[in-house]
């Protein structure tokens, strides 16, 4: 029988001399072969939150990249003072870590020049917290399938903040983000050339500043998905942003919600088309959108402001109040749109579809299966409280114009309600 001594077990190989098993009909193994599996990041670092382990962060990164290890950083908290640059097309799966950045910027990035592609990563928990004014927390160039869960991005205290928190652009395809946080940015996602892209539960929250956006689509974006969204600030401009060569985008659920005063619009497409905007609950703003245009747009919750629709999109409201109660509290359309349940405009003001509309699709059903439509008060000056489709001329019709009278028996009736008095409207064929 061989016999292992004290001073081989303490030897670097020491741990390839001991059996390990899982148990269960497991294979067998040795105990370096199990404690190589994962790369600890404390083995490099400190993770005291006050050294500088920028070097020792990218010796470790590197040793997994060319180990294929998972680097697991155990909760620790790594300062950096420089960008960290993440190997070309090597798989990393980084997880379980809190970076904080003591210096300008960006935080983490390609390898290196613009062009080198990152691909296959994974990062799991990997917190950037600022600990000063950083440009950019995760700057995304050339990125394939990498994807993100769980990750946080936001300050370590005092006012120091990221100017974005994902800049994705260079062609950035298929990529996935799984619950990202964003605490404290004037952006929380900028995308520019980051296509076929899905965000699962995003959340970006400022309790004490106002950041600009928490996703500005600023260059040609499309087949992105964003799911059950949660964005609450003070935002000095629409929270959602796109621009003009932006197509195919699509967000399903969520609130936007403006923190203190209220904001000038929830969502701004600047001549975007052919996006959608299913379930959206916009909170505390002023308008929907300056203009939706060739666009869709379903939007459930309460709308106060105006809503211009003056492209070819449809704008479908479901079981909800618009508030016209506002200046400007009008929503205005050039083509069909969808309402379903319940729409108010409440006081005096206009509940108008202006210019003329060409249809108006109530739920889908004919027009005396609808829901109802409301006006809270009775018109108090000319050409206020009145609901109006359509701009056509009319024409003088029974006795007292000279025309032939109507039939006695209109073939339905329209009801409209002026406060809580039903109104009944007959109508009948054209000719």
């Amino acid at each position: 029988m061989a016999y292992v001594t004290e001073a081989q077990l303490a030897a670097p190989n020491g741990a390839s001399l001991v059996g390990f098993e899982q148990g269960g009909g497991a294979n067998a193994e040795t105990v370096e072969t199990a404690l190589r599996r994962v790369l600890s990041l404390e083995s490099f670092a400190v993770g005291d939150g006050v050294a500088d382990d920028t070097s020792a962060v990218v010796d470790a990164i590197a040793r997994a990249a060319a180990t294929g290890q998972v680097l697991d950083g155990n909760g620790g908290r790594f300062r950096l003072t420089g960008t960290i640059y993440l190997p070309t097309l090597t798989p990393l799966k980084l997880r379980n870590a809190t970076f904080l950045i003591d210096h300008a910027g960006p935080a983490v990035s390609a390898h290196s020049a613009s062009g080198n592609e990152v691909a296959r990563c994974t990062f799991e928990m990997v917190n950037l917290r600022a600990m000063r004014d950083c440009a950019v927390a995760w700057e995304c160039a050339y990125w394939q399938y990498c994807q993100w869960i769980n990750c946080l991005v936001g300050t370590a205290g005092g006012t120091a903040k990221f100017g974005t928190a994902w800049q994705l652009r260079s062609v950035c395809y298929w990529n996935t983000f799984y619950s990202p946080e964003v605490e404290r940015c004037d952006r929380g996602w900028d995308l520019d050339d980051a296509n076929d892209t899905r965000f699962f539960m995003p959340r970006m929250v400022d309790f004490s500043g106002t950041p600009e956006a928490a996703v500005v689509f600023s260059g040609p974006v499309s087949g992105t998905c964003w799911y059950g969204i949660s964005f609450e600030a003070a935002f000095s401009a629409a929270p959602i942003q796109f621009d003009a060569n932006c197509t195919q985008n699509y967000f399903y659920g969520g609130r936007v919600e403006r923190r203190g005063a209220t904001g000038p619009r929830a969502i701004a497409f600047n001549g975007a088309v052919a996006n959608g905007i299913v379930g959206m609950a916009p909170v505390n703003w002023n308008d929907f959108s300056d203009t939706i245009g060739n666009n869709f747009v379903q939007f459930y919750g309460q709308l106060p402001g105006a809503i211009l629709n003056a492209g070819a999109g449809q704008f479908f409201v479901s079981s909800n109040t618009v508030n016209a109660d506002t200046p400007g509290g009008q929503i205005y359309n050039t083509v069909r749109n969808r309402f379903t349940g319940y729409l108010s405009a409440f006081g005096a003001r206009d509940f108008a579809m202006t210019p003329a509309v060409s249809a108006l699709d109530m739920n889908g059903e004919a027009i005396d299966n609808v829901g109802t439509l409301i006006l809270s008060a009775a018109a108090t000056s000319p050409g206020s409280g009145k609901v109006a489709f359509g701009n056509g001329t009319g024409s003088a019709v029974g006795a007292a114009g000279g025309a032939d009278a109507l039939p006695a028996r209109p073939l339905g009736y329209l009801t409209a309600y002026v406060g809580a008095t039903a109104v009944k409207i007959p109508y009948y064929n054209a000719s």
